[in-house]
């Protein structure tokens, strides 16, 4: 599979470079010319019949290496040129030590002549004897550092050549520090700009990736194609190959959608840049088809990689590398689209082919023996997909070593196959992949980018946990010995959330503000720093998207500023862990032990962990008594589907194909239809096989992950339906929901539970405010109520495209005011919040409406009140691309202000403090994701309050009926106060009791007693 396109040359000279790159992803060896000095007339003709080691007289095959050399000083620009990690300084890397005996003058005629003894000697033993060739370039390394220096270009030249002969040989390490030096060398002697050191740049972003270290190739590819496009222009086939491979580099930094944007707008230069039948059109569109598909978007993707093989037929001979990997995946998009017919005779022929050529490589047989697995495995034929993927995996272990992501991903598919068969060797692999996530976790430190990629790899980390726990459970039929104390932790790792590390980053900044205000202060400007990096960021691939014509001095601005935010946080970083080092360990907390979790709750508490995988839903159950563990047979698809089909029946949005809508809306058997059958299978998958260990038990926390998690449990049916249909008022007040055996709480993780529990401080004092309440915005929308019609295709919230819009020539994002003030006004909420007022005793100053209701007003009122409230409009993310963050409305100002436009966004929810006992989100959807595909629920506002401190939440999974709200949130607020409950959790509960065993205004068309009227709120926190 062709990932990543080299359509890249400069003077001839950058193409052999690039070329490289291209055929080493094939697994075809080429051998570069080494730009240099003129070939001349050696002294002694018979050179080129010996080998160095010969010639020098000595043994060469054990020259050591010293770590950790440092350069001398040089220019700014080139002493932090590509060694920048996010603001860690790597300009120490390996180089080779001189150890020679030969004479000054050896060295002189040796160097003049380097390049035809490498040429002459080098390429002729490449393929035989490539160690041979390895040592010829190595004693070069050494001959001129001892006679020119380690600064010297001839030095440069030298290592750069020698990193070529190390990485056909696949040693990526000593590759990578030799073409460190050659870079370093380059911008030293020759420029940062300089073709030669461009090549070299792109050379050691190409090493360091196949080296594993995907984080640190992003950024040096980040680098290059800022310079690129400086020096050639945003059209130019070098900076649409260069953004390409950054691009991919993203993918594999789990960041699909920056990617996708990136490729979508870099295949629309290509088209209006290349020829049809160019190559690097070609590439263009493979690429993106290759991440569409990737992000599931496979309708778009399979008419693209469709065209791909149409045009690579016109291009190449039938047999061609990039023939052979365009047909495979075209064959493998078919196949995850489900046209397994469609998919064969492709992958029939990419085998023909692999096979029948006489210059294959391991790598395209690795790829054409992976295609047919899948292949395999659709078709259920197991045993001949583990065959095969055993040997890609051994392939690729050989090629890039067994911890790169190729060799990884080769991996999980061998892992998947024997769980499928229930295979308890399954365990092995899963011992090995974990403990190899785990290192890499751990080896990620706190700066900027690493944090920021921490959370990026959440998914792709629980996805292997989980795995893990599908292999104990196998294993645990055989031999349940210590099953369980692994399996607790593994579930703890899978449903790690965004809204567990907010949680965790409140807890740090609380610890060190609390030690002392100097700590706080760091803390402070600590999460300044981060905010502005990833705002850089975020900018950064917007310019690079092409949404802005004076892009190449804005990224210039944006990566400098980076570079100064990263060291600046270093230092803040360094004095943390001087004097806080705990600080960090809340930033990432570890899995609870299980004997710490059962002693931290009540005999009548219990914390169930649901987490759905590939192979059946995991649910663990911890009480006071014990650990339990059960797994559903319903997998990942199936829970989906009936979560999907659950919340449609609520009244939520979800997003299905239009054949599904029409048999939803066909399968409907009343306009208030709510599948209960379907809601008690779920409940006996879940929940009914703790029925004994719940007995006694009166709150259940919850924390989910996967479609769970945008599931409100409460509407789990926990007997038999009976009486009435499915949308009668009668049936549905007879049917025993699971509200009604139990207080529900929702928790971001357990850690976070213990973690709110281990405070034994309360902010409450004598002297606090009760109440502090926003609400009915001034807009200029007709007044609504809000409300939603369970069983209809409803809009989940206001959509952010409405309000937004993009600047085409700095590409920056703007609130249209005028859209923002077209909304509906909601007058329903200012009666809510002067009832919860008057019951908290509150005055008209605590009170927030209408033209009063702003940001400015909100940021500067008093947000350690012990409950605070807002009650209006929200935005639903995921809209607009660059802009996917959910936003509650305020009253709009007459212009943009830069504290005001009218949007009270997640990122500005952050940078607040609010110390509240209980925040109420009285808005549409306030329990909804951030917007990124695969993002869990509580991902978006949520999320935002909790880093900001609050330490319970009342949010919403979808809009809320305007009565509904006030009474709710009215009466559990009203229960909570008068001591009346166990817990917050326990009055919202008798609040949805009240409410759906209401009579008062039943009618044919509406009632009460549907899920969708009492079901969307949900309780968030320790609930104490």
């Amino acid at each position: 599979m062709i990932l990543a396109s080299e359509h890249i040359g400069v003077a001839g000279k950058m193409t052999i470079v690039f070329a490289n790159r291209l055929l080493c992803w094939l697994g075809v060896v080429a051998v570069a010319a080494v730009p240099g000095s003129a070939i001349g007339q050696s002294p002694r003709n018979d050179l080129k019949n010996m080998t160095i080691g010969e010639l020098l007289g000595r043994d060469v095959t054990n020259a050591s290496l010293e770590p950790d050399v440092e350069l001398p000083p040089a220019d700014a620009q080139c002493a932090q040129f590509p060694f920048r990690d996010n603001g860690a300084d790597v300009s120490a890397f390996t180089i080779l030590q001189p150890a020679t005996t030969a004479t000054a003058e050896e060295h002189r005629w040796l160097i003049e002549d380097y390049e035809e003894l490498l040429n002459v000697r080098g390429q002729a033993s490449m393929f035989a004897k490539p160690d041979v060739a390895i040592e010829s370039s190595l004693e070069v390394v050494s001959a001129t550092q001892t006679t020119f220096g380690i600064l010297s270009r001839q030095f440069g030249e030298a290592a750069g050549f020698h990193a070529e002969m190390l990485l056909t040989n696949s040693n990526y390490d000593a590759s990578r520090s030799h073409i460190a030096a050659a870079v370093y060398s380059g911008c030293r002697n020759l420029g940062a700009d300089h073709f030669k050191t461009i090549a070299q740049l792109d050379t050691l972003a190409y090493v360091t990736g196949l080296a594993g270290d995907t984080l640190i190739s992003a950024r040096l590819l980040n680098d290059l194609a800022d310079r690129i496009q400086q020096l050639k222009g945003i059209d130019h086939s070098d900076t649409i190959a260069v953004r390409e491979r950054y691009a991919l580099a993203l993918a594999d930094l789990n960041r699909g959608d920056d990617a996708e944007v990136l490729l979508r707008s870099t295949l629309a230069l290509a088209r209006s840049s290349f020829a049809p039948d160019d190559l690097g059109l070609i590439n263009s569109i493979n690429n993106y088809a290759f991440m569409l598909g990737t992000n599931g978007k496979l309708e778009d993707a399979i008419p693209l990689h469709a065209e791909v093989v149409e045009k690579n037929e016109k291009h190449f001979e039938a047999g061609h590398p990039r023939q052979i990997a365009g047909i495979g995946n075209f064959a493998i998009a078919l196949l995850k689209a489900g046209q397994i017919e469609a998919a064969k005779p492709l992958i029939s022929e990419q085998i023909r082919l692999v096979f029948s050529s006489r210059q294959k490589s391991d790598y395209e047989i690795a790829v054409a023996l992976l295609n047919r697995a899948d292949l395999a495995v659709a078709e259920e034929r197991f045993d001949e997909a583990e065959q095969d993927q055993k040997l890609a995996v051994e392939i690729y272990a050989k090629i890039y070593g067994q911890d790169h992501p190729v060799a990884r991903r080769a991996l999980q598919k061998l892992w998947r196959t024997l769980l499928r068969q229930e295979d308890a060797s399954a365990l092995a692999i899963a011992e090995t992949a974990v403990t190899r996530a785990n290192v890499r976790r751990n080896a990620l430190g706190f700066n900027i980018g690493s944090t920021l990629q921490s959370e990026r790899n959440l998914a792709s980390e629980s996805e292997v946990q989980t795995l893990y726990l599908d292999s104990l459970w196998i294993a645990g039929k055989r031999d349940p010995q210590n099953v369980h104390s692994k399996a607790f932790p593994a579930m703890q790792h899978a449903l790690q959330s965004p809204a567990n590390k907010a949680f965790g980053a409140a807890a740090a900044r609380r610890t060190a503000t609390e030690r002392s205000s100097r700590l706080g202060t760091l803390v402070a400007q600590r999460e300044t720093l981060s905010r502005q990096w990833e705002l850089a960021e975020l900018e950064r691939v917007m310019l690079l998207s092409g949404g802005a014509t004076a892009a190449s001095e804005q990224l210039t601005e944006r990566t400098s500023l980076q570079q100064k935010l990263a060291v600046t946080m270093d230092a803040v970083d360094e004095q943390l862990w001087n004097e806080a080092p705990d600080f960090f360990e809340l930033l990432r907390p570890e899995p609870v032990a299980a004997t710490k979790a059962i002693k931290s709750l009540g005999s009548n508490e219990a914390v169930l962990l649901l987490q759905p995988g590939a192979f059946g839903t995991h649910a663990m159950l911890v009480t006071a008594s014990g650990l339990h563990w059960h797994r559903s047979d319903w997998a990942r698809d199936r829970m989906d589907a009936t979560v999907q089909r659950l919340l449609y029946d609520a009244g939520f949005s979800v997003e299905v194909q239009n054949d599904t809508w029409d048999r939803w809306e066909k399968d409907g058997r009343g306009y208030l239809s709510f599948d209960r059958k379907l809601a008690h299978a779920l409940y006996m998958e879940l929940i009914a096989p703790f029925s004994d260990e719940l007995k006694g038990v009166k709150q259940i926390f919850v924390a989910a992950g996967g479609s769970l998690s945008s599931l409100p449990l409460a509407i789990l049916v926990s007997e038999q339906p009976v009486g009435g249909d499915d949308s009668s008022a009668a049936g549905l007040r007879q049917t025993h929901w699971l509200i009604d055996d139990f207080a529900l709480a929702t928790i971001p993780s357990l850690q976070s539970l213990i973690q709110s529990r281990g405070r034994q401080t309360s902010s409450v004092t004598p002297d606090r405010k009760k109440f502090l309440g926003f609400g009915d915005p001034l807009l200029e929308g007709r007044g609504v109520r809000r409300s939603v019609q369970p069983g209809r295709r409803n809009s989940s919230g206001l959509q952010l495209r409405n309000v937004f819009s993009i600047d085409p020539e700095s590409g920056n994002a703007s609130v249209q005011l005028d859209r923002v003030r077209k909304l509906s006004r909601l007058p329903g909420t200012a009666g809510e919040l002067k009832k919860l007022s008057a019951l908290l005793g509150g005055n008209e100053q605590a009170l927030y409406l209408a033209d009063r209701a702003t940001e400015p007003a909100f940021r500067s009122a008093d947000l350690n009140s012990e409950i605070v409230v807002l009650a209006t409009h929200g935005l639903v993310a995921g809209e607009l691309d660059f802009l996917t963050e959910p936003a509650l409305v305020l009253t709009p100002p007459a212009s943009i202000l830069p504290d005001d436009d009218g949007l009270l966004t997640a990122s500005e929810i952050t940078r607040l403090r609010i110390d509240a006992e209980w925040v109420v989100l009285s808005a549409c959807n306030t329990a909804a994701s951030d917007g990124r595909d695969g993002a869990p629920g509580l991902s978006g506002l949520a999320q935002a309050f909790f880093y900001a401190g609050t330490k319970n939440l009342l949010v919403s999974h979808w809009p809320v009926r305007d009565d509904v709200a006030a009474r709710i949130t009215v009466r559990a607020i009203e229960l909570e106060q008068a001591g009346e409950v166990r817990s917050r959790a326990d009055a919202l509960r008798q609040a949805v009791q009240e409410l759906k065993a209401d009579t008062s205004l039943d009618r044919s068309d509406d009632h009460l007693a549907h899920p969708n009227a009492w079901a969307p709120f949900i309780l968030v926190g320790d609930s104490r």
